[in-house]
């Protein structure tokens, strides 16, 4: 797979976490990602702190970390996570 590639995986992967948390297969159901593509891509980002697992009982959700501006690494328009605006 190309770095091309690559990156538009993760893009995806990103772009539907910024609407909620989710679940490995919500992601697939949502993106049309195959599972493990996603898996592996969840872990590299986990690693690299960009994305946090939730675990609630048998269920793992993965959610946006708030400590990198995604949009800065990966060029998206992620509102809930950029610094709020605040009046002079």
């Amino acid at each position: 797979m190309g770095r091309g590639s690559t990156q538009i995986l993760i893009r995806k992967i990103l772009e539907s976490l910024a609407k909620s948390p989710k679940s490995t297969t919500e992601i697939a159901e949502e993106t049309g990602l195959d599972r493990t593509a996603i898996t592996r891509y969840l872990d590299i980002l986990k690693e690299s702190k960009f994305v946090v697992e939730e675990q609630k009982g048998t269920s793992k959700k993965f959610i946006l970390s708030s400590k990198y501006r995604l949009d800065t690494y990966f060029g998206l328009s992620l509102i809930h996570i950029s610094e709020p605006t605040r009046p002079l």
